[in-house]
């Protein structure tokens, strides 16, 4: 739960890291996205097919693969992609002081 005043010190908490697909821009055999394949219900996030996968017609992820990587390595929506850039860590915040800081010309 989020807390209303920073912290003394960090906390336990988990982070939400966020995913990017990769590699960036991927496209199927056929030219279809990422978000084709989450709009369209073709996998899950866990890398299993979709409701609107069929398996008959479509056969396998890896039919679809270019250089060897197929919706469920390449997209977050399918279960792949990486952990993405996150913000810097922050350190705790320093204790006040009774004397005031001032800037120092440069």
């Amino acid at each position: 739960t989020p807390t209303e005043t920073p912290t003394d010190a960090p906390t336990d908490a988990p982070t939400d890291i966020p995913c990017e697909d990769s590699p960036p821009g991927w496209v199927s055999l056929t030219g279809a996205t990422c978000q084709q394949y989450e709009t369209d219900l073709l996998c899950t996030p866990d890398g299993e097919y979709g409701s609107g996968w069929k398996r008959g017609e479509m056969g396998e992820f890896s039919d679809w693969a270019v250089d060897g990587v197929d919706a469920s390595r390449a997209c977050c929506a399918c279960g792949g992609g990486t952990a993405g850039p996150t913000d810097a860590p922050t350190h705790a915040p320093k204790a006040p002081t009774d004397t005031p800081t001032t800037a120092t010309p440069t």
